[in-house]
């Protein structure tokens, strides 16, 4: 289990995260092994956001710019929830989130599953504005 990671809705945002053993020391992961991270609501349904590592841990980013990257030798990865994953489509509050290694060495069964880890991920909604949206900058202020 870890704290919960909190994010801003449309926001790109970087997470360091260190992959443990049961009894809290770093997992050395492998080059050929997979880290996957899926976030959503709940057994049953479909990750909201899924998304799993490259090859020798090498990020591969998804058309929102989220990804996952991590250190062989180490349980260092990188989790980057790219805003484009992350809109409007998703609601805020808090969502579940598993991180779980593909083990590339297993044999019985092939690529092995391992759940790492799982905790929170929290959606807070950002506030209006963005920048390159005239709509969004067409309310006034006003003071008394």
């Amino acid at each position: 289990m870890f704290a919960p990671l909190t994010h801003y809705q449309r926001r790109t945002c970087r997470y360091g995260i260190t992959v443990t053993n049961y009894d809290g020391s770093p997992l050395a992961l492998a080059a050929e092994d997979e880290v996957r991270i899926k976030i959503g609501r709940g057994r049953g349904n479909e990750p909201l956001l899924d998304l799993v590592s490259g090859l020798g841990g090498a990020p591969e980013p998804t058309p929102g710019g989220s990804s996952i990257a991590f250190t062989p030798g180490t349980g260092n990865v990188v989790l980057i929830v790219g805003q484009g994953d992350v809109g409007d489509a998703w609601e805020p509050g808090v969502y579940e989130m598993e991180i779980a290694v593909v083990d590339g060495s297993e044999t019985a069964p092939p690529d092995a599953i391992k759940t790492a880890a799982f905790g929170s991920f929290v959606l807070i909604g950002t506030m209006t504005g963005e920048i390159g949206d005239p709509q969004s900058m067409s309310g006034s202020s006003s003071s008394s």
